[in-house]
């Protein structure tokens, strides 16, 4: 026989599913204000544009070579920022590697077939995962690095 509190708890997470899912398909409509037509915010702007100052040097307004320090940092946080998917995808990999050359044992099944009886994955292949994911981030760092924008 279910435990009452077990159910209890069902119905909650159930409820909060559905009223998300409904808040999510239906969102609050929106106004905005409009003015009256004889109010001041039709009136026309009185506000004289800024002209450009005669001293105006076209020279000073070019930007500064973009140095060797910015071109690493954006390096590292493009490295950085890739990391979460590179250790998602390696794991997929590995795990997907491992129940082909297992004869497609449900103990080596990939991540979402794994349940309590999968195998476990020792420490030194957990590190390997985690040196290949973070090689796989760097090279796609220096990707953006050697690749030009807009390409």
């Amino acid at each position: 026989m279910p435990d009452v509190r077990c159910r209890s708890i069902r119905s909650r997470r159930l409820f909060l599913f559905f009223a998300l899912l409904i808040l999510a398909a239906f969102p609050a409509p929106s106004f905005a204000q409009v003015p009256l037509e004889g109010t001041q915010a039709f009136a026309t702007s009185t506000i004289a544009p800024t002209p450009i100052p005669l001293t105006y040097d076209p020279a000073a307004t070019k930007k500064a070579p973009v140095g060797r320090k910015s071109s690493l940092g954006r390096v590292a946080i493009i490295a950085l920022g890739s990391l979460p998917f590179t250790v998602f995808y390696t794991d997929f990999v590995f795990d997907s590697v491992h129940y082909v050359v297992n004869g497609f044992d449900l103990q080596y099944a990939p991540w979402p077939f794994k349940n309590q009886y999968s195998a476990d994955v020792g420490t030194t292949e957990r590190f390997i995962r985690l040196g290949v994911s973070l090689g796989v981030s760097l090279v796609i760092g220096l990707l953006d690095l050697i690749i030009p924008p807009g390409t």
